[in-house]
C-alpha cells in the first residue's frame, strides 16, 4: 500500500532545488542539485533517530531507502522523519515484516508521487516525480529479492516502457540483490534491460559487508541534462546494516525560459460586413498613377493596411518559450503518444 506523509507549516519556498542561474542574452540557463543518498537499513523502526542523524549530517535532500519494514501509513516512525523537517512518500507492507519502499525528501521539495498503473510481482517499488520549473524528473526506489529469473527482466521492460513514455530523465535507485560484480547470464541479461533503455550503471563499489555490489543506481538523461558528482559508499556509516549507504549529488540543467514580444492581429473579432464595406469604399477611392506598376501596387497595400489597422490593429503581446531540442519534433512527439 502506498502513503504520503509530510511535515506541516513550511511552504515550498523554503527549500529549492536551484543553486546557480546564469543569465544569456535571451534567456537565464538555471542548474538545480540536489544530494542523494540510497540505503538499505533493514528497518527504520529500530534506528529512525541515527537514520535522520545521518541525513543532517550528509545535508540529504533526498533519499531511496530500501526495507522500511513499515507496515502503515503513518506510525511512530514517520512522525519522526516529520519532526526532522522531511516527509515520506512509501509503499508499506500491511501487516507483514520487512520490504518496503520509500522516497524520504525535505518537506517543501516539489516532490510528488508519479503513478504507475502496472503492478510487478518480482519487486516493490514507489515512483515520485521531482520538479524544477519546466524540468521534469522521475526517480524509482525499487527493492528486489528471491532467485532472479527472466520474469524480472520482462517486468523490468515494462516499468521503463512506462516511465520512458512519461519522462525524458529518469533515475533506477535501490537494493537489487543482483550480483554487478559478476558477469553470470542472469546479470548479463538484468544489465541489458537497462541498457537497452540508454541506461547508464554508476555505482561499481562493494555495498554489501560481503563485499557484494547489490545496491545500483541506474541513470538515464535523454538530452545529458541531468548529471552526477562521484559517487561515496560508506561502510563507516552503515547503521548495523549489512548494506552501505551510498551519497552523491545529482545536477539537472533546467530547461532555458525566457519572454519575447511578437506582434499580432485579433482577426477573429473582426466584423467581416463592416470591414467588406469599407475595404470596398477604400478601393473605389484609391486611384491609379499613371506612375507605373509598383507605384499602383504600393498604393493599393496601402489601402488596404489602412482597413485592416482600423478593425485589427496590431498590438504587442510577451510570450514565455521554453528551448526544445531541435529533434523534438511533431513526429517524435507522434512515436511518444503512440508508446504510451
Amino acid at each position: 500500500m502506498s502513503s504520503v506523509f509530510g511535515a506541516t507549516g513550511k511552504s515550498k519556498e523554503d527549500y529549492s532545488f536551484l543553486s546557480k542561474d546564469i543569465m544569456g542574452t535571451n534567456n537565464c540557463v538555471k542548474e538545480a542539485s540536489f544530494n542523494f543518498m540510497l540505503f538499505n537499513p533493514r528497518s527504520l523502526n529500530n534506528k529512525i533517530n541515527d537514520v535522520m542523524g545521518l541525513f543532517q549530517d550528509k545535508d540529504i535532500d533526498i533519499a531511496s531507502i530500501c526495507e522500511s519494514w513499515l507496515e502503515d501509513d503513518t506510525n511512530f516512525t514517520t512522525s519522526i522523519i516529520k519532526s526532522y523537517g522531511y516527509s515520506i512518500i512509501h509503499e508499506f507492507r500491511e501487516g507483514k515484516r520487512g520490504g518496503g519502499t520509500a522516497v524520504v525528501f525535505k518537506t517543501g521539495l516539489p516532490v510528488n508521487v508519479c503513478k504507475i498503473s502496472r503492478a510487478f510481482e518480482t519487486f516493490e517499488f514507489v515512483a515520485v516525480w521531482l520538479k524544477a520549473e519546466s524540468t521534469k524528473i522521475i526517480l524509482v526506489t525499487m527493492y528486489r529479492t528471491g532467485n532472479l529469473t527472466s520474469t524480472f527482466s520482462n517486468e523490468l521492460d515494462l516499468l521503463l516502457s512506462d516511465i520512458s513514455a512519461k519522462a525524458d530523465d529518469f533515475i533506477i535507485a535501490g537494493d537489487l540483490n543482483i550480483h554487478f560484480e559478476t558477469n553470470s547470464r542472469p546479470t548479463k541479461q538484468s544489465l541489458d534491460v537497462f541498457k537497452s533503455y540508454g541506461m547508464e550503471k554508476l555505482v561499481n563499489e562493494s555495498t554489501h559487508v560481503n563485499g557484494k555490489s547489490l545496491d545500483q543506481i541506474f541513470l538515464f538523461s535523454m538530452n545529458k541534462t541531468l548529471r552526477y558528482s562521484a559517487f561515496e559508499v560508506e561502510p563507516l556509516n552503515s547503521l548495523g546494516s549489512d548494506h552501505f549507504p551510498i551519497f552523491c549529488t545529482f545536477y539537472a540543467s533546467l530547461s532555458g525560459k525566457y519572454f519575447k514580444n511578437i506582434h499580432v492581429r485579433n482577426l477573429a473579432t473582426v466584423d467581416k460586413v463592416s470591414f467588406s464595406t469599407d475595404l470596398k469604399d477604400v478601393l473605389l477611392e484609391t486611384t491609379i498613377t499613371s506612375n507605373g506598376f509598383g507605384s499602383a501596387v504600393h498604393n493599393l497595400s496601402s489601402a488596404c493596411k489602412s482597413v485592416l489597422d482600423k478593425h485589427a490593429p496590431i498590438t504587442t503581446k510577451s510570450i514565455s518559450v521554453v528551448d526544445k531540442a531541435p529533434w523534438f519534433d511533431k513526429e517524435y512527439r507522434e512515436f511518444r503518444k503512440l508508446r504510451r
